[in-house]
């Protein structure tokens, strides 16, 4: 079969290297687990995909799959964009870096610093290496302009000598390699490596995960 999804992109973004996935699920699965299958079961689609150029004047994006044996009977098919990466297992990865950081004796802190207006939390996480004496100097000033989230916590330190580095992700909600990109970044300054120890001592990274969860 084939579907087309409509799309608002120039047609080289969606024809250069794009290539949908496909899962599948027993039908009439409820656990949450057969539901929302891990990331690494997402598989590309068995079938070309193409730009193509509608009646209208539109373009749409086109795709086939060829069903598989295994997938041929009493399973649904659920189809992607590209490779999903859902808000729980971000939120999830975010914690175990933060417990490597601080287990490592480097410093961090999580804030939300406002929420959505559907009601999601905005989180940044501050990340940098172990603190000299004398290198803290006190916390940051108070935000403005986004409205205090009810969950807010006290402000991230502020260090002497270390300049910022600011990373976000997931400002369109959809692009979910920016995602996997942050995973490894996130896993590189956790890590023991050499290099990532020597930026965490000399810089302060504040990173967001996800700038718009209302719409991942």
């Amino acid at each position: 079969g084939m579907a087309h999804l409509k799309s608002g992109r120039r047609e080289a973004f969606l024809s250069d290297g794009l290539w949908p996935v496909v899962n599948s699920v027993p039908c009439g699965a409820d656990d949450a687990a057969t539901v929302r299958p891990p990331r690494d079961s997402w598989r590309f689609v068995a079938g070309s995909s193409s730009v193509r150029k509608m009646p209208d004047g539109s373009r749409a994006f086109v795709f086939e799959h060829v069903i598989g044996t295994d997938e041929a009977s009493h399973q649904e098919l659920f189809f992607a964009l590209t490779f999903p990466f859902p808000l729980g297992e971000i939120h999830d990865h975010a914690s175990e870096i933060l417990a490597k950081i601080r287990t490592s004796g480097g410093y961090c802190h999580r804030e939300v610093i406002t929420t959505t207006t559907g009601g999601r939390p905005i989180e940044v996480l501050t990340l940098s290496g172990p603190a000299e004496r004398g290198t803290r100097i006190g916390r940051q000033h108070p935000l403005e302009g986004p409205p205090p989230a009810a969950t807010s916590t006290k402000r991230p330190c502020v260090f002497t000598g270390r300049r910022a580095i600011f990373v976000s992700a997931r400002i369109h909600p959809g692009e979910t390699p920016a995602s996997y990109l942050l995973e490894g970044f996130l896993d590189f300054l956790a890590s023991e490596a050499p290099g990532a120890q020597e930026l965490l001592q000399r810089y302060v990274f504040h990173v967001v995960p996800v700038l718009n969860p209302d719409g991942v």
